[in-house]
């Protein structure tokens, strides 16, 4: 496909040409046709959004660094209004789509795919000239015009999906990719056969690293795990808070945690009801965790696992609000003065939360270490606590979806957590407000 307004044979026609095999692919690919066909898993979606949020933070950088170069002042202003509002479009796009799942904030983390596309144009930008840096950036324009196009004339019944079409498909952002094509061929008029044969070079480099995006995404592609599959690693060195953050994804909360004894505490502050669960920054699918917990008299707070977002915790003294993670949870608590625990034995000590009882358990009196194990294989999971198996349950089971549906009722933890969009999920720690203490916390992947 060719863009029509330009006249035949420009310098924008050859580089789509020496492209064209690998566009043609793209709109192949099971992730481009899955937008309008209904097949892309949610998951897959999702991923892709949380790279391409992190994507666009670098391809921004690139625009600015590009627009220092350019010989002409009005190509310099342009691409400096592509880098903030253009951009900004795109990632209030991103956003919307993220939060309407519970997932208010991209992860920042790329997978190698991305790491190695956003290199590619970071290093073209700063030791190329202007117009090898432009050929580089150009693809991400132009093939998302023209895949938007596409899929435009079919449409998609999900609206999310629907969205994104729309917005590469809008006459606006036509007339950004327009104002790309006319700088490019003015760019490379009067460069010799070498130069040309470099810029179309970089376009196609460009163009497959496109193809690998889509793909990368689809595949929900992940790097080598720091540990082989089935090594435990070690969650908390019993010095630092490495390897955490607040559930929000922002820092790590240490007003409401303190590392004390080689352990990791939650504080308690009369009158302030301003505390954060915790998470990993690794995520996890299919895992088995351990570690030991001791409670203080009376105290109530839980491990949760396949996480899907957070929410807001009131601050009743109109403070800063807590932060909760939405997931399962291996419930942890005082079961003997803890008046949650106390009104349901689905609240109780190793209890998956709210829906089914811990059943056969020992649990160790307040002031001594509890030993808590949590393996969960696809949707089956288990919880043990002190060596005893005590919870054996199947998330998709009828009967649990029930209970999860009585629980939750229509509410937004309810669909995060009967749909489960996000499967490599981290792991949370919760602070409930009471004192506790988390130690010798290790997790394998299975």
């Amino acid at each position: 496909m060719l863009a029509l307004f330009l006249l035949a044979a420009s310098f924008t026609d050859e580089l789509w040409m020496a492209s064209k095999p690998v566009y043609e692919r793209t709109l192949q690919h099971p992730f481009v046709r899955g937008l309008t066909d209904g097949s892309l898993p949610r998951e897959s979606f999702l991923f892709y959004l949380d790279q391409d949020s992190a994507y666009l933070h670098v391809y921004g950088e690139a625009l600015k660094s590009l627009a220092k170069k350019a010989p002409r002042a009005e190509w310099r202003k342009t691409l400096e209004s592509h880098a903030t509002d253009a951009l900004a479009t795109e990632q209030q796009l991103h956003t919307s789509i993220l939060k309407s799942y519970g997932l208010t904030k991209a992860t920042g983390r790329m997978a190698p795919s991305n790491y190695a596309y956003t290199n590619h144009l970071l290093a073209t930008v700063e030791r190329g000239k202007f117009a090898e840096g432009l050929a580089a950036m150009l693809p991400c324009y132009w093939i998302y015009q023209e895949v938007g196009r596409e899929l435009a004339k079919k449409g998609s019944k999900n609206a999310d999906y629907q969205r994104w079409i729309g917005q590469y498909s809008d006459p606006a952002y036509a007339k950004v990719v327009d104002q790309v094509l006319e700088m490019m061929n003015a760019a490379a008029a009067g460069l010799d056969g070498g130069r040309k044969a470099r810029l179309k070079e970089l376009f196609v480099i460009s163009a497959r690293y496109e193809y690998m995006f889509w793909d990368m995404a689809w595949r929900r592609e992940q790097w080598a795990p720091e540990a082989a599959r089935g090594e435990w690693i070690s969650l908390f060195d019993g010095k630092s808070f490495t390897g955490w953050l607040n559930t929000n994804g922002g820092p790590f909360p240490s007003g409401s945690w303190v590392i004390e004894d080689g352990c990791l505490k939650t504080i308690k502050v009369a009158n302030d009801p301003h505390f954060q669960d915790i998470i990993t920054e690794q995520t996890f699918e299919d895992f088995e965790l351990r570690l030991e917990w001791k409670s203080s008299a009376g105290a109530n707070s839980g491990v949760k696992y396949m996480v899907q977002g957070f929410r807001t915790r009131r601050n009743a003294a109109g403070g800063e609000p807590g932060t909760a993670s939405r997931g399962f949870e291996y419930q942890l608590a005082d079961d003997e003065r803890n008046e949650d625990a106390l009104s349901d034995a689905r609240h109780s000590m190793a209890a998956l939360y709210g829906l089914v009882a811990a059943k056969g358990k020992m649990v160790k009196p307040v002031g001594e270490f509890n030993a808590v194990r949590i393996v969960k294989r696809g949707s089956h999971v288990e919880h043990w606590l002190n060596g005893v198996k005590v919870v054996d349950e199947d998330l998709e089971a009828p009967e649990l979806k029930a209970a999860l549906k009585v629980r939750t009722g229509n509410s937004d933890d309810a669909r995060a957590l009967v749909e489960r969009p996000r499967k490599d999920c981290p792991i949370s720690l919760q602070h409930h407000g009471d004192v506790g203490w988390f130690r010798n916390i290790v997790v394998r992947r299975l």
